[in-house]
């Protein structure tokens, strides 16, 4: 046997031996490549959510209203009119109260200047 066909295989292995390391080497880069990118994906991911969350809520604000059916808007002003009846009668009642709570104010200054002995009249309503 020669030593041709030997040394024919031994630089055929020693070729893919080559081979393999590089690969081997190409391999650890694209690793260290793909764990950078998880690390920036994990750093942003919580950022992009944030975006999106603003991002939907300033398209709610734009959004143009929804229509009203003429029932729906017809509703809307009979609770509205009738919300605005219970705000007036409410006022009046204030008032109402104020007024009184005064004139009781004024009838507790004449007990105490009657309890003085000074006599005066009665306040004017």
């Amino acid at each position: 046997m020669s030593d041709e066909p030997r040394s024919d295989v031994a630089e055929a292995l020693h070729d893919l031996q080559e081979r393999v390391a590089e690969l081997e080497r190409r391999v650890d880069n694209e690793r260290r490549r793909v764990g950078a990118h998880d690390r920036d994906l994990a750093r942003i991911g919580p950022q992009v959510a944030a975006l999106e969350e603003r991002v939907e809520a300033l398209r709610e604000r734009l959004e143009p209203p929804a229509v009203a059916t003429a029932a729906e808007a017809d509703q809307a002003r009979s609770l509205l009119d009738d919300v605005r009846r219970e705000h007036a009668r409410v006022r009046v009642r204030v008032t109402s109260l104020t007024r009184y709570e005064e004139r009781i104010r004024q009838l507790e200054d004449a007990v105490a200047v009657l309890g003085e002995g000074r006599v005066q009249s009665a306040p004017k309503k």
